[in-house]
């Protein structure tokens, strides 16, 4: 779903600042585990994607990296500006732009926020 995203800002359709705020920060709130999750600041996790908006590349079959493959179909060979470089995982590489890692502590579970 980023790449589509990173399309869309790169075709100005959408301010990046409004796809962090869809994908980020929303779904932190929903799920009661914001401000632990969804920004960047001190006390949050250390989750972080870092982009090129300038990295041109197509949505191919075989380097797709998807659960939704199924879905993924609607876009193979569609021409994406913006690519992820690396992902952060509680302050560890878990994917660096060729290669996934697992690390330990990238499935601890983030539980809600209880409000009174």
């Amino acid at each position: 779903m980023l790449p589509l995203m990173l399309k869309a800002v790169s075709e100005k359709k959408i301010k990046l600042e409004k796809v962090i705020e869809l994908m980020c920060i929303n779904p932190a709130k929903r799920f009661n585990i914001f401000p632990n999750k969804g920004l960047i600041k001190r006390g949050s996790d250390a989750d972080i994607v870092i982009l090129d908006m300038n990295k041109k590349w197509t949505v191919d079959r075989n380097t797709l990296v998807s659960k939704g493959k199924n879905c993924a179909h609607l876009y193979f060979g569609e021409k994406i500006k913006g690519s992820i470089n690396k992902t952060i995982v509680n302050g560890n590489v878990v994917y660096d732009g060729k290669k996934f890692y697992k690390n330990r502590n990238m499935n601890n579970f983030v539980s809600p926020i209880k409000k009174n």
